[in-house]
């Protein structure tokens, strides 16, 4: 009987790697355990780029990029090396970069760029670029491999290097008048589940005032013409060239980038099975169900609005809010999800966070709340700023409090705002929003809540059915001011995305910021806690989550609360995961 159950022809092999992923970034050598069912993996092998040369020198040449599919055995180990780039050029060319290895899989450091006085490009994965004064430049896919390992690097011309060759392209050849070689560029690949560029040749250096030569893309770097400056230093981890130098000053070029290595375990089952063989192997576990291989997400997470504060002093600061594209994602991961509450009356809200203590860990921070009880000179940072007011009852302070508290780039929030009517006995200002300051008090009523941001560019705008409910595509508005006095339009307004109106007179209670908007709460009015009129709590946080459709149906959410909802076209066609309490996300 055929090895593989009865049916004719080659036995098949199954591999149940789960698609899991591992990369490794770090210079020298680790082992990698393969998990107990795979057969075969794919491996990404980038070598280190070679160093740019010395004074005019050639750009070095990328790390060897190798990209395999390659059997293995279960449950073995196997060693990785990730190869350093290659120094820089100080006396004459650059140094070679080091080997990357994977198992049997080696990949060639790229060749140094050919430096002054003499030497010539060096060899390797991909060669480094001639120097001026017509050295010779060096060789890619040294030693050969097929499909090839990367490309030659360019020649010189007079004062001008070349450039270093790349994974997919030559160097370029320096040309007069006046321009030394670019970098040859390099290859992408989505083995990670995001499309990354690497194996970049350096640019080829020069002198005033010619121009020197571009990075390859693919982590390459530019060689330079300005005087006393080195070449550029090849982007770590892409096996990226070293840009060539100039011929003044030290003169020296620049390092190659280091290397990595990229192992994705593959679930594969081709060819022809008989039922006994299928349902063995799915009785023990081992057969290799159709999974989530890693995708790309879209993501949104806003903090937990601040209380509005009671006494007429100030609304409270929205939630931060943060949101992030294409997002690369392990297809077989559980990613907790924490939503901010909003706080209390004279209370900052909470944090929101996505995914922690995974690769894609996203915070994003509490609103200000300005606590009278505690420090009646001082509003509480946050996302956004809470709002501080009355300042000749507080001596006078009008320093705004501060959003951003995390220090993120964007800015998750804003400041909040500060009292500045002369006689402002009465008003307050409004809390910082996601999308504006929170506002001054004006000559009479109160100072409005900062306006929120609109998450339409990625979720898709107006009304959506993962949206909260009565809400459309605007998040963390900052709360209204509250005032001392009642009367029409004395508590200000709440910013647009949930912020909470500001009260006024003896039973002017703060609005709440609207639930799941993570909009700061109204100021109170004059009265006491004792007599009711508290600021309003904060709105609640949340977190959306656009999984794309071939990875929707993989997707579950706990608990029954949050919600998955189907996304409309123009932002993918998949499934928007809405977390309004905390829970897990689940892709397996």
């Amino acid at each position: 009987m055929a090895g593989n159950g009865g049916i004719i022809g080659p036995v098949n092999t199954i591999s149940f790697g789960k698609n899991i992923v591992t990369t490794t970034t770090c210079t020298g050598s680790t082992t990698l355990t393969t998990q107990p069912g795979t057969r075969v993996v794919q491996t990404l092998v980038v070598a280190g780029g070679g160093g740019g040369g010395r004074s005019m020198g050639g750009g070095g040449g990328a790390g060897g990029y190798r990209c395999v599919e390659t059997s293995v055995s279960g449950g073995s180990p196997y060693t990785i090396t990730v190869g350093g780039g290659g120094a820089a050029g100080t006396g004459s060319k650059g140094s070679e970069g080091t080997n990357s290895v994977f198992g049997c899989i080696t990949s060639a450091g790229g060749g140094g760029g050919a430096g002054r006085p003499g030497g010539c490009g060096g060899d390797g994965g991909s060669g480094g670029g001639a120097g001026t004064c017509g050295v010779t430049k060096g060789c890619g896919n040294t030693p050969p491999t097929s499909p090839s390992q990367g490309n030659d690097g360019g020649t010189s011309a007079s004062c001008m290097g070349g450039g270093g060759g790349g994974a997919t392209a030559v160097g370029a050849n320096a040309a007069n008048p006046g321009t030394a070689g670019n970098g040859g560029a390099g290859t992408t690949s989505n083995i990670t589940g995001a499309c990354v560029v690497r194996g970049g040749g350096g640019g080829g250096g020069t002198n005033s005032p010619n121009t020197a030569g571009t990075g390859g893309p693919g982590g390459g770097a530019a060689g330079t013409s300005t005087p006393g400056a080195a070449g550029g230093t090849g982007t770590v981890n892409t096996g990226g060239g070293g840009g060539g130098g100039t011929n003044s000053g030290p003169q020296n070029g620049g390092a190659g980038g280091s290397g990595i290595v990229v192992v994705k375990e593959l679930s594969k089952a081709s060819g022809v099975w008989s039922m006994n063989t299928v349902y063995c192997q799915v009785k023990n576990g081992m057969w290799p169900f159709d999974t989530a291989a890693p995708f790309s997400v879209d993501l949104l997470v806003v903090a937990g609005g601040g209380g509005g504060s009671q006494y007429a002093l100030g609304g409270g600061g929205a939630g931060g809010y943060r949101i992030f594209s294409c997002q690369p994602v392990d297809g077989n991961t559980t990613f907790p999800v924490t939503i901010g509450d909003g706080g209390a009356s004279d209370t900052q809200g909470t944090n929101s966070r996505f995914g922690a203590c995974t690769p894609l860990d996203k915070s994003s921070t509490g609103g200000g709340s300005f606590n009278y009880a505690g420090n009646p000179n001082d509003a509480g940072p946050g996302g956004s700023g809470g709002a501080i007011g009355r300042d000749s009852y507080l001596g006078g302070n009008t320093t705004p409090s501060g959003g951003n508290a995390g220090g993120y780039s964007p800015p998750e929030g804003n400041d909040g705002g500060v009292s500045v009517y002369p006689s402002c006995t009465s008003a307050s200002a409004g809390g910082g929003g996601a999308g504006g300051l929170g506002q001054p008090s004006p000559t009479s009523g109160s100072g409005n809540g900062g306006a929120g941001t609109s998450a339409s560019p990625v979720f898709g705008p107006g009304a959506q059915p993962y949206y909260p409910p009565g809400t459309n595509d605007v998040f963390a508005g900052g709360g209204g001011g509250g005032h001392w006095t009642a009367g029409p339009g004395n508590g200000g307004c709440g910013g647009t995305g949930g912020g909470g109106t500001g009260g006024g007179g003896s039973c002017g209670v703060g609005a709440v910021g609207t639930t799941n908007t993570g909009g700061g709460g109204g100021g109170g009015n004059l009265t006491p806690v004792s007599g009711g009129a508290l600021g309003g709590a904060g709105g609640p946080g949340i977190i959306l989550v656009n999984i794309p459709s071939a990875a929707a149906p993989f997707a579950s959410v706990t608990p029954g609360t949050n919600s998955l909802e189907c996304a409309p076209s123009p932002i993918g066609g998949g499934k928007v995961a809405t977390f309004t309490v905390s829970g897990t996300l689940v892709v397996k």
